[in-house]
């Protein structure tokens, strides 16, 4: 009889618990950038997911927001539209639960208090991932965001061997070319990254710039597995979502002059 009821009691404290453990609430936002008012007029209707991504960053006024951001696979240049009509005044938690309710296959997680990581469903555990390539040690002292987040593999050797083998006995020249705004400079040193990691360390390490030159502001990154022309081949581009006053919140003093 006492084995019984301490059986008993070992299964109402095991459901006791798990029913606790199922009514926790979900682990606070730990930068509230999900709190942040969208201020300004949006342009609403019909566009592709990236571009309202940007509305929403750009309708913000009191903070802004930066994205890293990775597209599924097919998903350009016939990129998905969703419907962008979010509420002047709602909050970016709002605007983008509205944004990824319409496509359900892609989430998002919150980096750092203005940058966020935007992925398929899968795509982080994904081994075949190529920004989940794991990066021994990355390296840059001094070096210009821009360049960096568009072509990565110019500046992370294991990624390039990773996309062009070398060929024994024929030399390899790499350039990059193209419209790359520097962006600011960064310094960083990782051990045991991600390719993924390694763009969004960029990103946040550009939220507030040191320099104060043309080219001084948050910049993040775009990756797609095919180019504007349809080909199967993974490249990264620019991604700005910055609001018309960003310099102002970025650097104060030299916003207002």
């Amino acid at each position: 009889m006492r084995t019984t009821n301490l059986r008993l009691l070992s299964a109402m404290t095991l459901a006791l618990a798990m029913t606790t453990a199922l009514a926790q609430p979900a682990a606070p936002e730990k930068f509230d950038l999900m709190k942040k008012p969208i201020e300004g007029l949006m342009v609403t209707g019909r566009m592709t997911f990236s571009q309202a991504l940007k509305d929403g960053a750009r309708a913000m006024r009191s903070h802004f927001m930066t994205f890293g951001v990775e597209l599924a696979d097919g998903d350009y240049p016939e990129e998905r539209m969703v419907i962008s009509s979010p509420p002047r005044g709602g909050t970016i938690g709002e605007f983008l639960e509205d944004v990824f309710r319409q496509v359900p296959t892609y989430e998002y997680e919150v980096v750092s208090e203005h940058t966020v990581s935007v992925y398929p469903r899968g795509a982080k555990q994904d081994p075949s991932n190529i920004l989940n390539l794991k990066i021994p040690r990355f390296d840059v002292d001094s070096e210009d965001a821009g360049p960096i987040l568009a072509f990565p593999q110019q500046f992370i050797a294991e990624l390039r061997a990773k996309l062009a083998p070398p060929t024994p006995g024929q030399d390899q020249i790499f350039v990059y070319s193209g419209p790359v705004s520097p962006g600011p400079k960064v310094t960083l040193h990782l051990r045991d990254v991600t390719v993924r990691e390694i763009l969004n360390a960029v990103t946040v390490a550009t939220e507030i710039p040191k320099g104060n030159g043309r080219d001084d502001y948050p910049c993040s990154w775009i990756y797609r597995t095919r180019t504007h022309t349809g080909e199967v081949k993974p490249n990264w581009g620019a991604f700005f979502s910055l609001p018309p006053n960003w310099r102002e919140l970025v650097h104060p003093a030299r916003g207002k002059q």
